[in-house]
């Protein structure tokens, strides 16, 4: 589904427990530089049976570093 584990496991189990997901995803990029995506999750559907998912993305790696200083 995804090349990243995480966004795979966020998306299957909103799918799977029809419920809304959040999470912090940490990779590190070819540049070796590490990256912060907050990932927000909210599965579709209707009369109880999942149709799908729609995952929404954020790169938020400056904003964390801002909130550090």
């Amino acid at each position: 589904m995804a090349r990243v584990p995480a966004v795979s496991e966020a998306l299957a189990r909103c799918l799977r427990d029809e419920c809304e997901v959040e999470m912090e995803i940490r990779r590190t990029g070819e540049d070796g530089k590490e990256r912060i995506i907050e990932l927000y999750g909210s599965p579709l559907g209707a009369n109880g049976s999942p149709g799908g998912a729609v995952l929404v993305l954020h790169e938020v790696t400056e904003l964390r570093r801002l909130e550090h200083i």
